[in-house]
């Protein structure tokens, strides 16, 4: 069901309040938002706050805005550039649906466990 929901969005977005929300200011932003990987799953572009591991997933003018969360001007103008540009939220989409194609399954994670026990064990 969350795919056909969030397929019927042009865009997505993952704001967060980092000033104001008390764990972020004493353990700093720590977690992998899930949404954010359904919006990627989705080919949806994503305009995130740039804090913490978003900045990993999404990557500035690649598959994504990343804002300043407090910053109104900002993520108005990242909203309507999506809104006005059909193809950059085609090539943001697919550039994110691409990914976790290619980065979110067992084979991928099978050669990553294998690499890293392999390095482990040459040290």
């Amino acid at each position: 069901k969350v795919p056909s929901i969030i397929g019927t969005a042009t865009i997505c977005l993952a704001l967060f309040d980092s000033k104001n929300y008390l764990p972020f200011q004493k353990f700093g932003y720590f977690y992998s938002p899930i949404k954010v990987h359904e919006y990627k799953a989705c080919g949806k572009p994503v305009i995130a706050s740039d804090i913490g591991n978003l900045k990993e997933l999404v990557k500035n003018n690649v598959n994504g805005f990343l804002v300043n969360e407090s910053d109104i001007d900002e993520i108005s103008s990242a909203i309507i550039k999506l809104l006005k540009n059909k193809k950059l939220r085609a090539k943001m989409g697919g550039t994110n649906r691409k990914e976790v194609l290619e980065t979110y399954n067992w084979d991928y994670v099978n050669k990553q466990i294998l690499s890293r026990l392999v390095n482990k064990s040459t040290v």
